[in-house]
């Protein structure tokens, strides 16, 4: 793949379509991809799965898991599981490139926001998270808001 410049402010990328003996067609692509959202999706579940993941920031996860009543261990992290399951890479609602953390633990890692119809919920839900360093890190899971305020 090679790199063309920003558009419209989103990052792009050029990627082959099809590629014949002298022609080579291009298409925009934006990231990140579905197939990039996927691998993340099923990244974090695997860590969940093991028990193996962490807030970026402790303080505002809990206080999302209390908004939801999810107050052991266990809960939050079948809640964790329920959502990973749930979502799909059409659920994706960070921005095109993903935005940057600015958690000094996680400093600079890409975040991968979503919201979705949740079964397990019942409710229109969000979820952000990132991976760092071969880690998962959970930002929030609530209540999709209005208005845009999703931190």
């Amino acid at each position: 793949m090679r790199v063309v410049g920003p558009a419209k402010g989103k990052a792009e990328i050029s990627c082959p379509t099809s590629v014949s003996n002298d022609t080579i067609n291009w298409k925009v692509c934006s990231r990140p991809s579905n197939r990039e959202c996927y691998r993340k999706i099923q990244f974090a579940l695997g860590k969940v799965r093991d028990g193996d993941w962490a807030p970026a920031d402790a303080s505002k996860l809990n206080s999302n898991f209390l908004d939801l009543d999810l107050i052991t261990a266990e809960e939050q992290t079948r809640a964790l599981m329920n959502a990973l399951q749930e979502i799909t890479p059409h659920d994706y609602k960070g921005s095109h490139p993903p935005q940057m953390s600015y958690e000094p633990l996680v400093r600079g890692a890409e975040l991968f926001a979503f919201a979705w119809a949740s079964s397990s919920f019942g409710c229109r839900m969000y979820l952000k998270f990132c991976v760092f360093r071969e880690e998962v890190y959970f930002f929030s899971l609530h209540k999709e808001r209005q208005g845009g305020d999703e931190s």
